[in-house]
């Protein structure tokens, strides 16, 4: 039976060493994550070194996944660490800074009121805590604890509605794409996606970033680490190519090729 999932790892300071990330490959690792939410641009590029190396090792392609930190909402700061949330319990989410504690706690996100509306789902610490939107003021939002569990300062806030009105791209987003173009990255996830148009700026992004571009159905070549060989990427898949010309990793098949842009576009509209 033939496989169809793909194993994803997540690579950090434990998880990187050639003979780790080998030991994944075998056990059927195929796509290694590198959260750009942490870590420098230097361990960055050392984790995407390791894959190639052992990519070459192996004789197996392997991917690696960019992971871009996207906008984060978070919680101020807590008295008495870490604060235990009951179910049941109610939870104020406050536009205003200041002490937080069990009953409630200040956001780095002060429209947060403007956006939430009775009913809506809040997630806190990667979900480790679920509220519930019950009352909504001017500055300040109240929620009921449905699932309760523990929460630290400065921990995260998701909120899984259409509606919030951060960017989706942030200046942290455009440079850490610029920087996974330049290590090779054959993956790019994007955080906190709510519609098309969210998508549509992060590939323009990627587009002033690209050197050339090639339409649907043709081919870019590609570097493959140090296997002398290059890689074609179009929309159907990854197969190998003759030696050609080099052209710099790209996130988009369908654009004609065009002049190199900035290094960092200062703004990238749909």
């Amino acid at each position: 039976m033939s496989r169809r999932v793909k194993l994803v790892c997540t690579l950090g300071p434990k998880s990187s060493t050639p003979r780790l990330v080998r030991a994944l490959a075998e056990m059927g690792g195929e796509v290694f994550r590198i959260n750009f939410s942490h870590g420098t641009p230097m361990d960055h590029a050392k984790y995407v070194e390791v894959v190639r190396k052992v990519e070459t090792e192996i004789d197996r392609e392997l991917a690696v996944l960019a992971d871009l930190p996207g906008p984060k909402i978070r919680l101020g700061g807590l008295d008495g660490e870490p604060v235990r949330l009951m179910a049941g319990g109610r939870f104020a989410l406050r536009g205003r800074p200041g002490p937080g504690d069990a009953t409630g706690a200040g956001t780095t996100y002060p429209p947060l009121a403007r956006d939430l509306r009775k009913g809506d789902r809040v997630l806190l610490a990667d979900g480790a805590v679920e509220l519930v939107v019950r009352e909504v003021d001017d500055v300040d939002v109240v929620t009921e604890v449905v699932r309760g569990g523990s929460i630290r300062s400065r921990a995260g806030l998701n909120v899984p509605a259409e509606r919030l009105s951060v960017p989706a791209i942030t200046d942290r987003d455009r440079e850490g794409l610029a920087h996974a173009l330049d290590l090779g990255a054959d993956l790019v996830a994007q955080s906190f996606v709510r519609t098309g148009a969210d998508v549509r700026i992060s590939t323009r992004c990627g587009r002033i970033r690209c050197r050339g571009f090639s339409p649907r159905g043709r081919t870019v070549p590609q570097p493959s680490s140090t296997r002398g060989r290059f890689i074609e990427r179009t929309r159907t898949g990854r197969v190998s190519a003759p030696r050609g010309r080099f052209s710099t990793k790209c996130t988009s098949a369908r654009s004609p090729p065009r002049a190199p842009g900035p290094r960092l576009p200062p703004n990238c509209r749909s």
